[in-house]
């Protein structure tokens, strides 16, 4: 993880706590460093501030099948199928339904 970059996000946060991207990029952060558990649980944290952020779920889904809760996994996609169909954003739709088709 390079660590200056965190604090930076961090020090962002502090300023703009409500901003999801900030959030999302804190996020990718510790997924990039492989720490899943702390990845897992910022995403859930953005997802439950602000549910309509869609590249939130592709990530959590992710994270979550890589820790091997695919039960997690399939109801996180399911939740951001929804979600992303809603802002008619097909795309990262159809990418959570191949990411889920792929649990079975």
């Amino acid at each position: 993880m390079d660590t200056d970059r965190k604090k930076q996000l961090q020090a962002l946060l502090l300023e703009f706590p409500g901003d999801p991207f900030l959030r999302y990029g804190l996020a990718m952060e510790e997924s990039s460093a492989g720490n899943m558990a702390d990845a897992s649980h910022s995403f859930e944290q953005l997802i439950a501030d602000h549910p309509e952020y869609v590249p939130a779920y592709l990530q959590a889904g992710q994270i979550a099948a890589r820790m091997d809760n695919t039960s997690l996994a399939r109801k996180i996609y399911s939740q951001g199928i929804v979600v992303a169909k809603k802002a008619k954003d097909f795309k990262a739709s159809g990418e959570m339904e191949q990411f889920m088709d792929a649990l079975d």
